[in-house]
């Protein structure tokens, strides 16, 4: 929510006329029957009725004995004339403090929103905290330099903290003997700090919460984090495999990093995995029902290829499993697509129907699909794949988020996330004394006069 000015200054305002309006109301009533006890009642032991009766409906005109009620409007003019003028102000009273709730509704929900925002915020640097073992000052440090950073980095503070919480958990910066830094050390990890950004902006760009590609990011990382080279490789290449995400977001969590290991452990190399993970998935896609029979089809394939008697199967009709993954690691080429190509010019394959030959030598329906569908087009599975691999600078990203802050959804973007920020500030900075003045106020409409 928006802080507007005019509300703070119009409630303000509002307030000194209700104070205005209490002096007059105090000053009319002074005059008056009011605080005499007329308002109220006396006693009535003149009639010898018990109790009290109110004066707004007494009179001592003639015709009547005391304690006797007249008619509505019958001779009360001694006691209703200075009630009358006592009214007017009150009745005042009661639209200003109609505006002044209006204003406070407005104020309250600044107030609630600059809380909220803030709330959030410490929340996920109690548990940076507690996590790493971060002293007060560093997270003082780290909190400053979220804030001050936001508008630029077009994530909000709490944001980008929440990307450092799970990319600090890899240990990507060494001190000057080349041990570990420590995690609790904030600000003496400068390729944490740098990785946190690079994920920020990617996600910026792609369009995806920061929190979650971060999740994605770092199992990716781990069997790379004590090589940047390899870190910012790997953080490029996902930034091309995102032009047309493989998998929805949860499952991009929970499936792709195990695969891109699986891929690895065949026989690619740790630059060819998430490139040739990436491709394998879009194949699978194809002909699959969902994301989750692509995922199951993918791991299959190389629990099929891995199997001692499709091995077996696959060697009656000339094809070595073993023999080309050792010849595609000496190679440096993806031990898939070397497979799939010594299928493609193997003549005891009926390539008209080679989902049947397949079926019949792999135990598992949908992997066999997807190795066939893998060689009836070797090429474009080696120029995908090749495509994502070849990503390997950071100004493949860097480029697209400077053009993204030069544009008017990133303009807008700033703004917001510049807001946030500053609420933040406010909320650390100012929240207390936003406290005293709420104290204030509450005092104040204790003191609110019985007559209300």
């Amino acid at each position: 929510m928006a802080i507007d000015l005019s509300d703070f200054e119009a409630f303000g305002d509002a307030l000194r006329r209700t104070t205005g309006t209490l002096l007059i109301v105090e000053e009319a009533l002074s005059r008056s029957a009011v605080l005499t006890g007329g308002l109220w009642g006396q006693s009535t032991e003149e009639s010898g009725a018990e109790g009290f009766q109110p004066a707004v409906f007494r009179s001592t005109g003639p015709g009547l004995r005391a304690g006797q009620s007249a008619p509505y409007g019958a001779g009360v003019t001694p006691v209703a004339a200075p009630l009358i003028a006592a009214a007017l102000p009150v009745l005042e009273f009661l639209g200003v403090l109609s505006q002044i709730v209006g204003y406070l509704q407005k104020t309250v929900g600044v107030v609630g929103s600059v809380a909220q925002t803030s709330a959030n915020f410490e929340t996920v640097l109690e548990r940076l905290r507690n996590q790493f073992g971060a002293s007060g000052a560093e997270i003082e440090k780290f909190r400053d330099a979220a804030i001050k950073n936001a508008k630029d980095l077009q994530q909000t503070p709490s944001a980008y903290a929440e990307v450092f919480s799970k990319i600090g958990t890899l240990d990507l910066d060494k001190d000057k003997q080349g041990e570990d830094v420590k995690k609790g050390a904030l600000s003496e990890r400068p390729n944490a700090a740098k990785v946190s950004t690079a994920v920020a902006q990617i996600a910026t760009v792609r369009n995806l919460p920061a929190g979650d590609l971060a999740e994605v990011v770092t199992p990716l990382l781990t069997p790379v984090q004590n090589n940047m080279r390899a870190v910012n490789r790997r953080l490029a290449q996902l930034y091309a495999v995102y032009a047309d995400a493989p998998l929805p977001d949860a499952m991009m969590k929970t499936s792709f990093a195990p695969l891109v290991n699986r891929v690895q452990e065949f026989g690619a190399s740790e630059a060819q995995a998430i490139g040739s993970a990436a491709t394998l998935l879009d194949f699978a896609k194809k002909r699959a029902n969902d994301p989750a029979q692509a995922v199951k089809a993918t791991e299959e394939l190389f629990a099929q290829l891995n199997d001692a008697d499709v091995r077996a199967r696959f060697q009656a009709k000339g094809i070595d499993i073993a023999g080309l993954r050792q010849k595609a690691t000496q190679a440096g080429k993806d031990p898939v697509l070397v497979i799939a190509e010594a299928i493609e010019d193997n003549r005891r394959f009926n390539k008209n129907d080679l989902d049947f030959e397949l079926k019949s030598v792999l135990k598992e329906k949908q992997s066999a699909v997807l190795l066939a569908d893998l060689v009836k087009d070797t090429k474009k599975f080696r120029d995908d794949s090749q495509e994502k691999t070849n990503q390997t600078d950071a100004h493949s990203y860097l480029e697209a988020f400077k053009a993204r802050q030069t544009s008017a959804l990133g303009t807008y973007t700033a703004g917001k996330v510049a807001l946030e920020a500053g609420q933040m500030d406010i909320g650390r900075k100012a929240m207390g004394g936003l406290g005293s003045v709420q104290g204030a106020i509450g005092e104040g409409a204790r003191e609110t006069p019985d007559i209300l």
